[in-house]
């Protein structure tokens, strides 16, 4: 009668840990990649939503402005605050923001204005 063979203590181990690994890998090697991509970036981005503002994809250069602006760029945040608050009338869209980034868009927006 043959012994039965036991699975080497490392394929185990793999076995039971292996999925959770490579869940986690595939999840943060991408964000590694792209933490290196947006601190060089901040400007291209800026640019590409200004692009599609000028190719009157209103939705593509509100969500890019809106991106930039919840980080803290006081340009975006005065385009994307004007957006909001002209959409209906001006682009025939109405952009929705939350109480908190109207709020931070605005003063961000008048630093903007008085820096220039």
């Amino acid at each position: 009668m043959k012994k039965p063979v036991k699975p080497y203590r490392g394929q185990s181990k793999f076995l039971k840990y292996g999925p959770a690994m490579m869940l986690c890998a595939s999840v943060l090697l991408p964000v590694a990649g792209f933490a290196q991509n947006t601190t060089s970036s901040a400007q291209a981005q800026f640019a590409e939503a200004m692009e599609a503002y000028e190719r009157n994809h209103w939705i593509e250069a509100f969500l890019g402005l809106s991106r930039l602006a919840d980080k803290g760029d006081s340009q975006a945040a005065r385009i994307a605050f004007q957006m909001s608050k002209y959409g209906p009338f001006l682009y025939k869209t109405e952009f929705l923001i939350t109480g908190v980034q109207y709020d931070q868009w605005r003063a961000a927006s008048k630093t903007d204005l008085a820096v220039k």
